[in-house]
């Protein structure tokens, strides 16, 4: 061992590394959850931004000078992009950045594909732009940020300017999933109670 250093042992490590001469580090636990900045010779945190108390930190990375934390089971992320440059920083094969559509529109879209025979892959099973919208709620009651009230102000200028990554697997998982219960909703009910 080469050195010791200070840490906060009620943190609940998820993710550390070190940049810029700084230690970052997520932690976890639903209530608890952080991104924090930390000076590793003292240990003392310097800067924190809490997660929202139903969100469990995990891993952080830093892409493009911009800090990722995921989240443990939420499945999809959305990343303020106003520059519009995040998805050149994506790898397809992996990933779909999409817009984040009013929820009108959203569903309108969802009507077309049902028309079409698509299976639709909508995640918690609720419009993107609510599922938004209640995170940077959430994230205002439980922090008092100023750029979430900011968001919130404008909310229509500043959801355009959010994506969704959505994960390929996790967008065939719900496309599966979808379909069957389209097609056990399809049977008749003799056919569904022997199934």
């Amino acid at each position: 061992m080469a050195a010791r250093y200070p840490h906060d042992s009620a943190a609940y490590t998820q993710g550390l590394f070190w940049a810029d001469s700084v230690l970052f580090e997520s932690t976890g636990k639903y209530g608890h959850s952080e991104v924090r900045r930390v000076d590793l010779t003292s240990g003392r945190v310097l800067a924190r931004h809490a997660l929202a108390p139903d969100r469990f930190g995990e891993g952080l990375a830093l892409v493009g000078g911009r800090l990722y934390q995921l989240t443990w089971k939420e499945g999809v992320a959305y990343v303020y992009d106003p520059d519009g440059t995040f998805k050149h920083r994506c790898n397809p094969s992996m990933v779909t950045i999409e817009r984040v559509l009013p929820e009108a529109e959203q569903a309108r879209e969802e009507r077309e594909l049902a028309a079409a025979g698509k299976a639709i892959a909508r995640h918690l099973d609720r419009a993107d732009d609510a599922i938004l919208r209640e995170l940077c709620e959430k994230h205002l009651r439980f922090t008092g940020s100023g750029v979430a009230l900011a968001l919130l102000d404008d909310w229509d200028a500043a959801r355009s300017k959010f994506v969704k990554v959505f994960p390929n697997e996790y967008r065939r998982a719900l496309g599966e999933l979808a379909a069957s219960a389209a097609a056990m909703a399809a049977k008749p009910a003799t056919q569904k109670a022997a199934a």
